[in-house]
């Protein structure tokens, strides 16, 4: 079957293409097999920082087979769809009886009917420091493409020969502020007309204003993978969401490459000089919250769905159980021969389905793909053994299919919204310079195009005015006294090493260890009454990230542990210190949730050590939510225990 997108046009992984184009200009890994740098004896010196390093033969993981390249490939695709009715059968004969040999039949489907060709679109990102350079590595670049023979598979029996290749300069950003600059087409590129560079614009002379918080906007044009767990070695799987600090590090990883800096190098401490100085000087203090799923024709930004919220047995429709006193059942109407009776509710993880009737928090569900990636051996010209690996791919649609048949109706384009807040910004930075700063984003993303995610997918930001419907934003003032808490991203709030030495003695002290964190985070203001909440454990390279003393100590494996977001906590002010707890409430949703103090001291708080900051759009929350507050159950539905 061949690989298509979602408008089933054939498609050519970027991954693949880049491979076959390192491997015209390298030559094979042993060398047996010169590259076309090796034949002209002109080897660039920035050679294999465009195209990346070799893959050691024994790498199987996926994330080690991930590598950091300047060129940036994008997937390239036909314009016509796949012919899904062009067949091709291929036979293995026997080598002893000359015969075809049983059973061994094997049935293709090209993505290109046999004597037909295709023209495959796509881009190529290609960084560098100056007109002559990005000349000579473009140069490179088509050179390269014209010395490869085929693309696909079955390319040692014929398909997939290639015909021609050709390049053409879309665009070019130029970061070096002198503004109005032309760069010409270089040779054996198509397209000879001038190509005007993108530069930023200068700072704006406009009056100072509140910074605030900012929509954060972000268009995936390719599909992406983030974070995730990994269920197996050579499996990744992908978030549906796009956390701050992934958003927060594509904007560092551009001024890096901006100025010149290695990738681990602190933009804060780098000293930058020109246009991004005062951007890189204050970056670490910006924070940027999740970007959540939405449909492109919505502006507001989706809430995280409650861990209170549970499903009606007879109907299906959601009411939430966060202002309850204690544990209860819900009645079940007679249907089906059943009779009336009550039976306990089921919450999120015993839901069959993703939607929640009765709540429109505004999250859409993308579509997922499962992309399969191998290691090559160059010099066999064969797939490498045992180096098979698989990713999901967050496509940037989602698809809607028709209830009674199940077939596709529609596909909707989404955007992924998140926030910037220079609010949290420390009260030394003066207003004029927060003012800078605003505008130094906006000019940087007026142009950039920037990188997400394992796979590099190119992706747009765009800041807008924050909108919150009345129904969706957060009420400062208690309700009932109370403030219902709801996690909008994972949060470290509970220390697993109390929680391991009371499990070990038989006692569930999670509800303990939440009501002595909120009281250390209020400084006593607020008390927890009841919380709905599920962890997450995150081992692997960031349990050595959290603890790095234990990457030589293999018997002390400490993995970090998080409350997911939906997670939502109960809270109430203690005695006469009401005002303190509106002022504690104020502060969070400015700021997130802070770390406690058993946090601080283990795992720090830089990003290099920590990769749940609040700073980085960890333990932002909502509070009191209206829509949320309105699905409180009535009497009739609900008995207590």
């Amino acid at each position: 079957m061949p690989l298509v997108d979602a408008k089933r046009r054939p498609l050519l992984p970027g991954s693949h293409v880049r491979g076959r184009i390192r491997e015209a200009l390298l030559g094979d890994h042993d060398g047996k097999t010169p590259g076309l740098w090796q034949l002209a004896a002109a080897f660039p010196p920035d050679g294999v920082e465009w195209l990346g390093p070799a893959a050691n033969r024994d790498e199987v993981d996926a994330s080690t087979g991930l590598r950091r390249f300047g060129w940036h490939f994008g997937d390239f695709v036909a314009e016509k769809e796949t012919a899904t009715s062009s067949r091709l059968t291929r036979v293995k004969l026997d080598e002893q009886s000359g015969a075809v040999k049983s059973g061994a039949m094997q049935v293709i489907q090209p993505a290109i009917p046999p004597g037909e060709s295709a023209e495959f679109t796509g881009e190529v990102t290609v960084s560098s420091h100056d007109a002559a350079s990005l000349k000579e590595a473009i140069r490179w670049l088509i050179a390269g493409a014209k010395c490869v023979p085929c693309l696909g598979s079955f390319r040692n029996v014929g398909f997939g020969r290639v015909v021609s290749a050709t390049g053409e300069i879309v665009s070019v950003r130029n970061w070096s502020g002198s503004g109005g600059a032309t760069l010409l087409a270089p040779p054996n590129v198509s397209g000879s007309s001038p190509v005007h560079t993108r530069t930023p614009r200068a700072l704006s002379s406009s009056p100072v204003v509140a910074s605030g918080r900012r929509l954060l906007v972000v268009r995936m044009h390719e599909p992406f993978c983030v974070g995730g767990r990994r269920r197996d070695r050579n499996r990744v799987e992908s978030l549906r969401f796009l956390p701050g600090a992934v958003l927060k590090g594509a904007v560092a990883h551009l001024l890096q490459t901006i100025h010149g800096l290695d990738h681990r190098q602190d933009l804060t401490q780098a000293r930058v000089q020109g246009r991004w100085e005062r951007l890189c000087r204050h970056f670490s203090d910006v924070r940027f919250c999740s970007a959540f799923p939405t449909l492109d024709t919505r502006n507001v930004r989706p809430l995280a769905t409650p861990q209170s919220l549970f499903k009606m047995p007879s109907d299906g429709t959601v009411r939430d159980c966060s202002r309850l006193a204690g544990p209860f059942l819900v009645k079940r109407l007679a249907k089906d021969g059943l009779p009336e009776r009550f039976v306990a509710p089921a919450f999120s993880p015993d839901w069959k389905e993703t939607a929640t009737p009765g709540w429109d928090t505004g999250w859409a569900n993308p579509d997922v793909k499962l992309r399969i990636r191998t290691a090559i051996d160059s010099h066999a010209r064969r797939v490498r053994d045992e180096h098979l690996f698989a990713m999901e791919l967050v496509q940037p649609q989602r698809t809607n299919l028709d209830d009674a048949t199940g077939m596709e109706t529609s596909r909707d384009d989404l955007v992924w919204l998140g926030t910037v807040d220079l609010e949290s910004l420390p009260e030394s930075i003066s207003a004029t310079d927060k003012q800078h700063l605003r505008d130094d984003l906006e000019a940087l993303f007026e142009v950039a195009v920037l990188r997400i995610g394992k796979t590099k997918a190119r992706a747009t930001f765009e800041l807008q005015d924050l909108v919150e419907p009345e129904n969706l934003a957060s009420q400062r003032a208690a309700v009932d006294g109370l403030w219902i808490v709801t996690l909008q991203s994972p949060a470290l709030l509970v220390d697993p090493r109390q929680l391991h030495d009371r499990w070990t003695v038989g006692v569930d002290a999670t509800a303990e260890l939440y009501r002595l964190t909120f009281d250390e985070l209020s400084g006593g203001a607020l008390v927890l009454e009841n919380h709905f909440t599920d962890q997450q454990l995150h081992g692997g390279f960031l349990a050595v990230r959290g603890n790095p003393g234990s990457i030589n100590q293999p018997n002390n494996y400490e993995p970090m542990l998080t409350t997911e977001a939906g997670g939502v906590f109960v809270l109430r002010a203690t005695n006469d210190r009401e005002a303190d707890a509106n002022d504690c409430i104020e502060r969070w949703l400015q700021t997130g949730l802070p770390l406690p103090g058993w946090a601080k001291s283990r795992y720090g708080e830089r990003f290099a050590t920590n990769p749940f900051l609040p700073v980085d759009g960890f333990g932002e929350i909502a509070v009191n939510v209206p829509e949320h507050l309105a699905l409180n159950p009535t009497a009739e539905e609900i008995r207590a225990l």
